[in-house]
């Protein structure tokens, strides 16, 4: 929730990413729902991804933006598959629910770090304030890709972090922030 004069916007959503024990192809997603509230006052902000990818190869992200609740889930499977006397062991990967999420608006990389680090996903964000609340949905998809080379060297690496909201500072708002306190439901 963020407290900003006479407007509300809070930031609900499952917003942490810990992931362990994972294959190449794996995907995660999070769901965050930033609702403002107040007299048609606009906030501008950024969505963010704040954490450490210990893998070297760099995690792939996908932002979707949406005016519904969806309830999108990713399944994924351990797969092991046998070549010749070489054992290949990766993730295969459902989107479930993916059909009223609109179209990906962003899409980039995470790239390796190994203290934490801010990556921005998505600049130039604007949400109006209304009586009733104005709600923007977005799922950030984050896949550690299966490539066709060897990623041995990644054994062992793991990648978490969260995924927020933060006020643009180089973009004049109508408002300010005074206080930003987060949850994540898990």
């Amino acid at each position: 929730t963020v407290t900003i004069e006479d407007v509300g916007f809070n930031i609900e959503g499952l917003l942490e990413f810990n992931d362990l024990d994972i294959y190449p192809g794996h995907k995660n997603i999070s769901k965050i729902k930033v609702t403002a509230f107040g007299n048609n006052d606009t906030i501008n902000y950024k969505l963010v991804w704040e954490g450490i990818n210990t893998l070297n190869t760099p995690l792939k992200y996908y932002v979707y933006k949406a005016s519904t609740n969806e309830e999108a889930t990713i399944t994924c499977q351990k797969q092991i598959e046998q070549i010749g006397t070489t054992k290949k062991y990766y993730e295969t990967c459902t989107n479930n629910n993916f059909d009223n999420l609109g179209e990906i608006v962003e899409t980039g990389e995470i790239t390796k770090t190994e203290e934490k680090k801010e990556f921005i996903l998505k600049t130039n964000e604007v949400i109006k304030g209304t009586k009733d609340g104005n709600e923007i949905y977005y799922y950030v998809v984050l896949e550690y890709p299966n490539l066709e080379e060897s990623q041995n060297i990644d054994m062992g690496g793991k990648f978490e972090g969260i995924v927020t909201v933060k006020k643009e500072e180089d973009v004049t708002s109508d408002i300010t922030i005074k206080k930003i306190y987060q949850q994540a439901d898990n």
